[in-house]
């Protein structure tokens, strides 16, 4: 005569598996959360070296953005990305993703990890963002690599390997294709807003995202300007700056 279980053995067995299940669930999540990490940085090198092969092509110089035309860094870097856009797509400020086939060609700009909503759904979010260039002045310290209609010199950047080139930027006007130059950049006052997202956070699904990019303690990648990609946290972006809003003698500075 075959044995069944009993109601009691089989609520043991679901308790013991409900247990077991709950014991595994954060291991599971943060390896979910490493993989999407690793493809971030996976991403950033592929930018990094599309970027590499323009700057062949463009005497050094970093892809910048313009208004007028409304191509933005990305537009530009779309023959070197594998997109190869028409003008009339570059001519777009922020890509509809009808257009070009749905997300599936522009995921080299999409950080898995990033879940926020554009507040402009026929447009695709970008999760990259170059650091903010402008032409020197007394009270402008807007050393990056991209800006309006200009940009850097690779050559001009003393240390390569130190300098932030690009940043992961969550902020839901951030489409690719745009060229919205508060919401693309990172550099003087857009800093201020990275390290909100990176440090204070204003919470998961607003305009930023909460201080959470790639697991619990808080690190994003960054695009360096000799092309490697660098995992750290806000404050090691800073090296020991007296000012948390400076970029004076930091990983962002680029005259150093």
């Amino acid at each position: 005569m075959k044995k069944s279980f009993t109601l009691i053995e089989l609520l043991v067995v679901i308790a013991i598996i409900a247990i077991l299940a709950g014991m595994m669930l954060p291991a599971l999540n943060k390896a979910r959360d490493k993989a999407k990490a690793i493809q971030c940085v996976g991403n950033w090198k592929q930018i990094g070296a599309a970027m590499a092969l323009y700057q062949d092509d463009s005497k050094g110089f970093f892809p910048d953005y313009d208004s007028v035309t409304k191509h933005s860094w990305d537009d530009k870097m779309s023959e070197y990305d594998g997109r190869k856009l028409s003008d009339t797509l570059k001519d777009q400020d922020g890509i509809n993703s009808a257009d070009i086939g749905g997300a599936s060609k522009v995921s080299l700009y999409m950080c898995p990890s990033n879940k926020l909503k554009p507040d402009d759904k026929t447009k695709i979010l970008r999760s990259y963002a170059l650091t903010l260039y402008s032409a020197p002045a007394a009270l402008d310290p807007s050393l990056g690599v991209s800006g309006e209609r200009l940009s850097r010199k690779n050559t001009q950047i003393k240390k390569s390997s130190d300098t932030i080139a690009g940043a992961e930027y969550w902020f839901f006007r951030n489409y690719v294709g745009g060229i919205d130059g508060g919401s693309m950049e990172v550099g003087d006052g857009s800093m201020y807003y990275l390290r909100e997202c990176m440090v204070v956070g204003e919470g998961a699904g607003t305009s930023r995202d909460s201080g959470n990019y790639h697991g619990s303690d808080a690190r994003a990648n960054f695009l360096m300007v000799d092309g490697h990609v660098a995992v750290m946290k806000f404050s090691e972006t800073l090296l020991g700056a007296e000012n948390m809003f400076s970029i004076v003698n930091t990983k962002w500075d680029t005259t150093r």
